[in-house]
């Protein structure tokens, strides 16, 4: 198991509570990934783009401050963790706390 699936946990608890859709694709896109399938490419872009897809929706619908400032430090945490780190676990724990945290916060700012 991937260390990427314990930032799932928020999610899942959020959704739980909420029935939040972006909550529930998030999950189901991190067990797929993250989980199922995580060599696979076409899985990962696809995890990628709906990332993308949701985060902008999400920023356009709210036009919250907060909002728009947490996901783009995700995002920014994200390329940085793509390109620079080369260790797996620091990778997965960068992964946590700099890119799911993050858009797990955001998303708690909305009604989503």
């Amino acid at each position: 198991m991937q260390i990427r699936v314990l930032g799932l946990l928020p999610y899942i608890v959020h959704y739980l509570r909420t029935e939040s859709l972006i909550a529930y694709i998030v999950i189901n896109n991190g067990i797929l990934y993250h989980i199922l399938l995580p060599t696979s490419w076409v899985v990962k872009w696809y995890d990628i783009i709906c990332n993308v897809y949701m985060m902008a929706f999400v920023n356009i619908q709210v036009q919250n401050i907060d909002v728009f400032t947490w996901t783009c430090f995700a995002a920014g945490c994200f390329i940085y963790n793509s390109l620079y780190i080369k260790r797996k676990f620091l990778k997965g724990v960068f992964h946590i706390v700099g890119v799911q945290l993050p858009l797990y916060r955001a998303l708690t700012l909305t009604s989503f």
